[in-house]
Parts: C-alpha cells; sequence; structure tokens
C-alpha cells in the first residue's frame, strides 16, 4: 500500500483550497485489506469538496488502472478515467462510452453514481462488478440486476462495498466514429459549461 500526504488542490477536480490529507493507494487487490471499515474511498475527486481537517482513513484507487478485452467485453479497473479507457478502446474499435467525454471520473466513481448523461447511462454496459466489502474483508461479484442502478444511484451508495473491477459490455464502432462522438459531446459540454475546475454540470 502507497501512502502519500497530498493537498486539498491536489486531491480536488476542481482545485480547491483546504488542508494536507494523509492518502492510501492500494496497488492490487491485496492492498485492499488493509482498508478501514470507515473508510472515505476517493475517485478522481470530480465531485469532492474537502474543506475539514482528516478524521479517518483517505482511500485512492487511482493506481488500480489495469483493463482487458475480450471480443466484446472490457474488464477494467476502478482507477482508470473514462477518457484514458475510452481511448484505448478506440484501437480495438470498441465504443458506447463516448457520452461520458471528457469527465475525467474514475470509472469506479462513475459506476457508484450511476453516471448518465444526454439519456445514456453507464450501467447500460455493465455486466457485472466485482467489488471488496470493507467490514469482512471479502471479495464479491454483483450482476447488473444485484447493482440495483436507478437514477444517480447503485446498491453500492448504502453499504460496506469498494468498486475494484468493472465488466462492460461494449459496441463494436469504427474508431473514426468514436473519436467523432467524444469531439461532439466534448463541444456539447463546453457550451454548457467550462470543463476545467468544476464540479459539475451543477
Amino acid at each position: 500500500m502507497l501512502i502519500s500526504t497530498l493537498n486539498a488542490k491536489e486531491l480536488s477536480y476542481s482545485h480547491c483550497l483546504g488542508e494536507n490529507y494523509i492518502i492510501h493507494f492500494p496497488e492490487n487487490i491485496s492492498d485492499l485489506n488493509e482498508i478501514h471499515e470507515d473508510a472515505f474511498i476517493l475517485g478522481r475527486g470530480t465531485n469532492t469538496l474537502f474543506k475539514n481537517k482528516q478524521k479517518g482513513q483517505i482511500v485512492s484507487l487511482s493506481k488500480l488502472t489495469n483493463y482487458e478485452v475480450k471480443g466484446n467485453i472490457v474488464y477494467a479497473e476502478a482507477g482508470i478515467t473514462l477518457p484514458t479507457l475510452i481511448n484505448k478502446l478506440m484501437t480495438y474499435n470498441l465504443g458506447g462510452l463516448e457520452f461520458t467525454y471528457p469527465i475525467l471520473t474514475s470509472l469506479g466513481g462513475a459506476v457508484y453514481q450511476n453516471f448518465g448523461a444526454y439519456e445514456k447511462t453507464i450501467s447500460e454496459y455493465i455486466i457485472e462488478v466485482n467489488c471488496f466489502n470493507k467490514k469482512n474483508k471479502t471479495l464479491k461479484t454483483l450482476t447488473k440486476q444485484e447493482c440495483l442502478f436507478n437514477y444517480r444511484s447503485s446498491v453500492f451508495k448504502a453499504n460496506d462495498y469498494v468498486i475494484t473491477r468493472v465488466s462492460l459490455l461494449l459496441e463494436k464502432i469504427d474508431k473514426i466514429l468514436i473519436e467523432k462522438n467524444c469531439e461532439h459531446f466534448k463541444i456539447k459540454r463546453e457550451t454548457a459549461y467550462p470543463l476545467s475546475y468544476n464540479l459539475g454540470s451543477i
């Protein structure tokens, strides 16, 4: 487990001012056993403000970024960002996630809140989610149905599960079209609000 001290400005996508925090970075699945039951799981900070002094363990999954492609199915760890994953999957002509572009959220964070925009949600592409139970230190696999996805919601908001890996069924789309789709959604978002140093569409 890697441990670093970082300032709120480095942790929050909005570059908010704040305290210094001790952050734990699991580098593999076995490191998850060191997560405390009351730990705060931090994604990429795209919807997080830091204002209080640290009271408990803060864990970032940003080191868990491996992915694997088998046909139309992608197995990706929770710490990879959606723009990174989209760009890497272009070489396989796999698309569908362009509606999230270029929001710098982690895959795990997107699944946690069932990221949605432009009449699409990430749950449409999910097969199953691997997670770690902070309370009893066990790994578990949930089907899409068991994730209880709803508007901006999932089962992960109401229990001790930490999302570790996601299985996605994506669409075969030509790389050029994926690039065009990404540019379309990037421009669409830029006309609504500045894409840097913000907390999203709010």
